[in-house]
């Protein structure tokens, strides 16, 4: 497996359309509703998709997200799609996802859910095969067993895209 950046000429063809493989490990602060301040931490795997003239498409469907903080915790499976464009070295990009399951504990009360949506926005910046981007996230993770929890979550994202 060859790691390159996104979208770039293979054996020196340049081909109009492409797709590579991503991996994105995010962190940083998260606020969810009633809890006070915490922290997440996320790693997601995915694929590129992409036209050299046009914008570039990012499906994560594999994800793991955990948060926690002195009055609780939680995680979820999330599954996003994105959109973004690149300029040089400069990357915006947003997106629209649900967590296919969620589990969270606020103080004494548990709850669970399934496919409570998510909107995300990420800008930042890419060399070659590697990119560190801004990451903020807001979800409305719908529960069983206690009050639906809106959270924030806000930090750095640390991409490589491998071919």
């Amino acid at each position: 497996m060859e790691v390159a950046g996104p979208g770039q000429p293979r054996g020196g063809i340049s081909n109009e359309h492409w797709s590579d493989t991503v991996l994105h490990v995010s962190g940083g602060l998260a606020y969810p509703s009633g809890a006070g301040n915490a922290f997440y931490g996320r790693a997601e795997l995915g694929i590129n998709l992409g036209d050299r003239h046009g914008p570039q498409f990012t499906l994560m469907p594999f994800g793991l997200e955990g948060w926690g903080g002195r009055h609780g915790g939680g995680g979820s499976l999330p599954v996003t799609l994105q959109v973004g464009y690149r300029v040089s070295v400069l990357y915006a990009g947003i997106g629209v996802g649900v967590n296919a399951l969620s589990f969270d504990q606020v103080d004494d009360t548990r709850g669970v859910g399934a496919l409570s949506p998510l909107a995300q926005a990420k800008l930042g910046l890419v060399f070659g095969p590697v990119s560190v981007l801004a990451d903020l996230r807001g979800e409305y993770r719908w529960q069983i067993g206690r009050d639906n929890l809106p959270l924030v979550t806000g930090g750095l994202t640390l991409g490589i895209t491998f071919r």
